[in-house]
């Protein structure tokens, strides 16, 4: 095992011991001097998860946080764990975020609206779209392999969603 894979594991076994400072320490004195995009992630994780709200220097160590994940945004961009690192250190950066938190959940409860789906509406939406699809029994059959997956039509049959 490489020297990095020694640290990323070291950092691994320090995140599930709780121990973010000891990361942030670590990372910042043994890793390279330009820190990669995994590196990076890890120790923005870190100052997430070390910064408690009763901290005293709460808001700046969220703040170092965001600054190290908006340094490898483009990278990010494609990756999941990026977009739950910023939206964390985002929220506990703004003092209105449960507020904001409350309404997105209630415009996603308003979406949620299931409506019946028409063989023949599903079947017009994969021509438009000219989606592979076979129908046998009364079923639309797709190339998804694996799920399962709910039809519903969105915005009174304007478009169908899958999910």
């Amino acid at each position: 095992m490489d020297s990095r894979s020694q640290l990323i594991a070291q950092i691994n076994a320090l995140h599930e011991e709780q121990e973010h400072q000891k990361i942030i320490a670590l990372i910042e004195r043994d890793a390279p001097t330009s820190l990669d995009y995994e590196l990076t992630g890890l120790l923005a994780r870190a100052y997430i998860n070390y910064a408690q709200p009763y901290m005293d220097s709460f808001k700046e160590l969220i703040g170092h946080a965001v600054e190290l994940l908006r340094g490898v945004e483009a990278e990010g961009m494609a990756d999941p764990v990026w977009y739950y690192r910023i939206g964390t250190a985002l929220y506990w950066q703004d003092e209105h975020a449960p507020e904001v938190i409350e309404q997105c959940k209630r415009a996603l409860d308003r979406r949620r609206i299931v409506r019946p789906v028409e063989l023949k509406r599903l079947v017009d939406f994969f021509e438009t779209n000219d989606y592979a699809y076979d129908v046998k029994d009364n079923r639309l059959h797709t190339g998804f392999t694996n799920g399962f997956y709910v039809f519903s039509v969105v915005n009174d049959g304007a478009d169908v969603s899958m999910w």
